[in-house]
């Protein structure tokens, strides 16, 4: 870190991150001087003023309700600004449902409330306090009859609810899953009414598969399965399990993938999510169905086997891979910055116009920029990590959870 005298005084940082940035930072603010951020390598002169630009909103767009895609006469009011409500907590509700469900963190919900740091279960009938940001209809209770041939799970799915969850609200439960038999179960109106709904024409995979939570705080309702299909395999079948919607945009852009690329090999599918969601292995996020992990494609000829080194990729088909994904509903695609020259020169090679490249690729702004679907992140050179967003019908999924306020911050004023 420098500090240049005169009338055009500046900060120059000369190390990228660490400490020194910080130290940095905190001079430029204490001393009113404009602070310069170092350039990534291979970043031409003239692209500083993209470096410097500010950052963009987050990564996750906001949540549609589309009543009409789900089938359903419901409605959900969007607070803003937020606006307080008085909630009585449905049977097996939980401090995170009630919390996603209103488009708010956890540890906002226990702060208004007086809740312990690690509360979890909800007592039925208690009413809380809440700050909402969005304003849903209440679980509904429902009776519903066993039919031949139908298990928990099956009952579980078609009324949107989990299959521990319908067999708490029937305790004791044995016995009661013959035909004729009745069964109580507290239901969300938008999912039952969407699973209800008849399929549009071409629909492939299986409704009810929602997020609940962001996808590093989250889980799973009745996760659906990526299904076999040609052009991809699953590397990992357990964890190969999303949302309805993340799934289907999946196939969907796989499909438009093969549309447009001469590329002949098999795309690799990794980690997605569990089937009920939640903690992933050494995964930090993967927990609601979302995100999906795939390798990138290699060159013909190239084992299967082999380290996938730069030279071993076919970067042509992986740009035409990150277009596809850009017509569909990706939020984003996590991929090592000095990987991206790479993919940014083919995709210069293809043909791809300023403005193209400008919307889906981060480089050469630096690893730091706010731009571009495809942005930096550590760990992922020889893979994309592929973010869905939350399907029109998914009252409970949320995007980024704010951090819990520090020891001196109150907590009503962080969330708003």
């Amino acid at each position: 870190m420098t500090i240049q005298g005169g009338a055009s005084s500046v900060i120059l940082v000369s190390m990228a991150g660490g400490w020194m940035s910080m130290v940095a930072a905190m001079a430029a603010n204490a001393l009113g001087l404009p602070l310069l951020l170092p350039l990534e390598p291979d970043v031409p002169a003239e692209q500083v003023d993209a470096t410097l630009e500010e950052d963009a909103d987050e990564d996750e767009t906001t949540w549609r309700f589309d009543p009409a895609r789900c089938g359903t006469t419901q409605t959900v009011e969007t607070a803003s600004p937020r606006k307080w409500i008085r909630y009585k907590v449905a049977s097996r509700e939980t401090v995170e449902e009630v919390a996603f469900r209103h488009g708010v963190a956890p540890w906002e919900l226990r702060g208004w409330n007086g809740m312990a740091d690690d509360a979890h279960k909800l007592k039925r009938g208690r009413r809380l306090r809440i700050k909402a940001s969005r304003l849903p209809p209440r679980p509904e209770k429902a009776i519903v009859t066993v039919a031949e041939g139908d298990t928990w799970s099956s009952l579980a799915q078609a009324n949107g609810v989990s299959p521990s969850d319908l067999r708490a609200y029937n305790w004791p439960y044995r016995g009661k899953m013959t035909p004729g038999s009745e069964l109580t179960v507290y239901v969300d109106p938008i999912l039952r009414d969407w699973i209800a709904a008849a399929p549009a024409d071409g629909e492939r995979v299986r409704r009810g598969a929602v997020g609940v939570g962001s996808p590093d705080e989250g889980t799973l309702l009745n996760g659906v399965q990526i299904p076999k299909g040609d052009g991809y395999w699953l590397r990992l079948p357990r964890s190969a399990y999303g949302t309805t919607h993340a799934v289907t945009q999946l196939l969907e852009a796989i499909d438009g993938f093969r549309e447009e690329t001469p590329w002949t090999g098999t795309l690799a599918i990794g980690s997605m999510s569990g089937p009920r969601g939640g903690p992933l292995g050494h995964h930090k996020s993967h927990q609601t169905g979302r995100d999906v992990d795939i390798r990138l494609p290699r060159r013909e000829g190239v084992s299967r086997y082999a380290e996938l080194r730069p030279r071993r990729v076919d970067w042509t088909a992986t740009w035409v891979f990150v277009q596809a994904l850009a017509r569909v509903d990706t939020q984003v695609i996590f991929f090592d910055y000095k990987r991206q020259k790479y993919l940014y020169r083919a995709a210069k090679a293809a043909g791809a116009s300023d403005e193209e490249l400008a919307a889906l690729v981060q480089y050469p702004r630096g690893s730091y920029a706010r731009r571009g679907l495809v942005r930096h992140y550590p760990g992922h050179e020889k893979h994309l990590h592929i973010r869905f967003g939350c399907g029109p019908c998914e009252v409970s999924c949320a995007g980024a959870v704010p951090d819990a306020p520090g020891p001196n911050e109150p907590a009503s004023e962080a969330g708003d």
